[in-house]
């Protein structure tokens, strides 16, 4: 593939999972204020991280990504947290985000194969960053 295709690769879909997780983000803010159910520690973790991952697809899906290596690990990491955030949402605010982690999934996907040849450790790399960003949000939870 060309250079100018595998810069564009999945910023379509990294682009809406962005939009997807910040509409959630303030859909789940809507919720909590109106319920009045201010726990404030664990409601701040969630918001906040979803606020963080939403940025991370964005910042995924803008070709100007500086190199091959960081933004295949953006787009691991916010597909990771996505999902995370996801399916322990699952009864509330969870399916549009799995979605939008599906979405992010398949930019990274996208993106990965057509910037062939990926440079040595950039998918471990990438998917080590989904990991530990789901990993990240269940200790922000935990310690809330």
């Amino acid at each position: 593939m060309s250079t100018e295709s595998a810069r564009v690769a999945g910023s379509r879909l990294a682009m809406a999972a962005g939009i997807v997780g910040l509409l959630v983000d303030a859909v789940y803010l809507g919720i909590i204020f109106d319920q009045g159910d201010l726990q404030a520690g664990r409601v701040v973790v969630v918001s906040v991280f979803i606020l963080v991952v939403s940025a991370l697809a964005f910042a995924g899906a803008f070709a100007s990504t500086p190199s091959t290596r960081t933004r295949l690990t953006v787009l691991g990491a916010a597909t990771g947290g996505l999902l995370t955030v996801g399916v322990l949402g699952i009864f509330s605010i969870g399916l549009p985000l799995l979605v939008a982690g599906v979405m992010c999934g398949v930019a990274w996907a996208r993106f990965s194969w057509a910037a062939r040849p990926v440079p040595a450790g950039a998918t471990l790399l990438s998917t080590l960053a989904a990991v530990a960003t789901g990993a990240l949000l269940i200790l922000g939870i935990a310690l809330s």
